[in-house]
């Protein structure tokens, strides 16, 4: 998959949001082009980009709001904001919009939805164990390098920067097996994408 960021909404791909991490998006970068490269991840530059459940839905509550016809959504969002499906449901209603279809899987959730009259669907990525994609990035490095490293912003950063790396390096050289069990909800979601749109 091409990704790509700006000022214009292609509404032939899948809208990618999250906060302001840019983690997420270098995470997203790197795994897109391990797919079909016809389909399109593109993450809106207009839009102001907030932490959190809140923060998300409000873009994506700002987006179905404009004129445009995009009818598909990736989000990419930590545990730490999102305990269940419930309170994305809740947080989804709260905003306007109407759930029509649901299928979860643990941390990977596809939802079907309906604000006004658009339909729009939602691939959902729940990240890290307990509280963060830190943790995911963690168990990569553990798994493709064999090395032991603090699931923080901070201690991962250090490890980066030690070995001249960053995220899109230690996903490039990754093979499908270890990203699927350190990635699990993001490679679920994209082969999903991959397949259906």
């Amino acid at each position: 998959m091409k990704f790509y960021e700006g000022e214009v909404v292609s509404t032939d791909g899948i809208v990618f949001l999250t906060g302001d991490g840019g983690r997420e998006k270098r995470v997203i970068e790197a795994l897109a082009e391990k797919y079909n490269h016809k389909k399109t991840i593109f993450r809106p530059t207009f839009i102001p980009h907030r932490t959190g459940l809140t923060g998300v839905v409000e873009q994506l509550a700002t987006l179905t709001n404009l004129k445009i016809s995009v009818k598909s959504y990736l989000i990419v969002i930590d545990k730490e904001h999102v305990n269940n499906f419930s309170q994305v449901e809740r947080k989804l209603g709260t905003y306007g919009f109407e759930i029509l279809e649901k299928k979860l899987e643990e941390g990977a959730w596809i939802v079907k939805c309906r604000k006004g009259v658009k339909e729009i669907m939602l691939y959902l990525a729940v990240m890290g164990e307990e509280k963060c994609i830190e943790e995911n990035l963690a168990k990569l490095i553990r798994l493709r390098f064999g090395e032991e490293v603090g699931p923080t912003k901070r201690e991962l950063d250090k490890w980066l920067k030690s070995r001249g790396m960053n995220e899109r390096s230690i996903i490039e050289g990754a093979g499908e097996d270890v990203l699927r069990k350190s990635l699990p909800n993001l490679v679920t979601l994209l082969e999903e994408i991959n397949i259906t749109l």
